[in-house]
Parts: structure tokens; C-alpha cells; sequence
């Protein structure tokens, strides 16, 4: 029985996209800051969530009730400046030989962190290899 969450959920968008590519199985948990977007990813038809939580990525992956297979966090990172306690907290969350998918949006700079245009944070490849690497 694989089990995913969908970090920063918002609609319900990739959650959608995930359970028809195979990668969420039976169960799949959303979760994310905003109570009107929990309440859009909640109103998806065919039960696509087993749950939807408002709350904070961190928080909620520290105080999970389950391990998850697969963590999936598309376009949410830009919200975050410093990626080691999401990434600290995912690794704690994980099953075994748990798998998480992540996008970004990449910086000039491969090894940093910056702001780009658009106010979101830019993260390196480099960096979040390290960052990751170093939370296990």
C-alpha cells in the first residue's frame, strides 16, 4: 500500500496529476498553509485526498501520524528561503526507502539561494543537493 502527500497542495492540481501517473497509490494526504486552498483540494471530486490539512509544510511532516512513500512538493519551495528544516523534516516523515520529488525554481548561482524578479526564492542545484545531503 504506498502512501504520498502532497506538500503545498493548493487546489488539488498535482495531486490529481500524481494519482494518474501511478505514484500516489491508495492513500493520499494534502496539506498546505492556505484554509481556501484546503478547501479547493478538499472539493476535488472522487475523494482524491484521504485527508487535507491546513498547516505548515514543517509542522506538519514533524508531527506526522503516518510514514509517507512518497512526498511531493511542486511549486511550494519558492515560498522558502532555507530548505534544511523542510528538508530535515521530510527525511523524518519518509518510509523507508521513501522518495521525494521536488521542483524549483533554479538560481544563476548553483550553489545559493536568491530572490529573483518575481519576489520567489530561487534555489541552486548544488545547493539544494547539499542542503538535502546533509538531512539525510
Amino acid at each position: 500500500r504506498r502512501t504520498a502527500c502532497d506538500l503545498g497542495c493548493g487546489t488539488g492540481l498535482s495531486g490529481e496529476a500524481l494519482k494518474a501517473a501511478g505514484v500516489a497509490g491508495a492513500l493520499l494526504d494534502g496539506v498546505d498553509l492556505s484554509e481556501a486552498m484546503c478547501a479547493l483540494a478538499r472539493a476535488r471530486g472522487g475523494g482524491l485526498y484521504g485527508r487535507v490539512v491546513r498547516g505548515d509544510l514543517v509542522t506538519f511532516l514533524a508531527s506526522a501520524v503516518r510514514r509517507y512513500d512518497v512526498l511531493a512538493a511542486c511549486d511550494v519551495l519558492v515560498y522558502i528561503n532555507d530548505l534544511g528544516p523542510f528538508f530535515a523534516a521530510c527525511a523524518a516523515a519518509a518510509a523507508p526507502g521513501g522518495l521525494l520529488a521536488f521542483t524549483v525554481e533554479a538560481a544563476d548561482d548553483a550553489a545559493g539561494v536568491a530572490v529573483g524578479a518575481s519576489g520567489r526564492f530561487r534555489h541552486g542545484r548544488r545547493y539544494c543537493e547539499r542542503t538535502a545531503g546533509a538531512c539525510g
